[in-house]
């Protein structure tokens, strides 16, 4: 027997990135995902997690995350196998973030990482002094940067206003 209510697998999209898989940010199951958005928006504004700093970096911007219903899924988690296989960064992911705001996927500290050194290159800014502004010892500031050792979300955004770079572009590699 067909369930009263059915409910929809649906996605938040950033609408300033142009890929339709890589501008995923967020999977959801909802009877009515036009709705739960508002829910979701509320709960996590002040939120000091990687959604949370999303939604706020978009209201800042003046964006809203774009909403699509993914009827072809039959549940949420085959929606986060599908998206995360083809690349999407999914910031309600357990493989992108832990719910204590800390990366633990190994590829993706790797591309944090990357990212940072990057960006120490171009604003040459000693090892030292980094470290001193997280505030951390100077080998946990190497295991961050080899990929080695999961990055708080309190780091990413000490070390993104240090290099003057963005959050959104230091954690995922976008709008710099």
């Amino acid at each position: 027997m067909e369930p009263k209510f059915k409910r929809t697998v649906y996605t938040l999209s950033d609408p300033r990135i142009e890929d339709p898989i890589k501008s995923i940010r967020y999977v959801g199951l909802s009877l009515n995902p036009f709705d739960r958005i508002y829910d979701i928006k509320q709960y996590h504004k002040d939120k000091d997690t990687p959604f949370g700093a999303w939604l706020r970096e978009l209201k800042a911007a003046k964006l809203s995350p774009i909403v699509t219903e993914r009827p072809n899924f039959e549940s949420e988690q085959q929606a986060f196998e599908f998206y995360g296989n083809f690349g999407a960064h999914l910031l309600n992911s357990r493989s992108c973030l832990s719910s204590d705001g800390i990366a633990s996927d190994r590829s993706f500290l790797i591309a944090l990482g990357l990212r940072i050194n990057s960006a120490l290159m171009q604003a040459q800014i000693p090892l030292e002094q980094l470290a001193g502004c997280i505030p951390c010892k100077l080998a946990v500031l190497q295991q961050y940067l080899a990929g080695k050792r999961a990055m708080p979300l309190l780091a990413v955004r000490r070390v993104s206003a240090v290099l003057g770079v963005s959050p959104a572009w230091l954690t995922f590699g976008e709008a710099k």
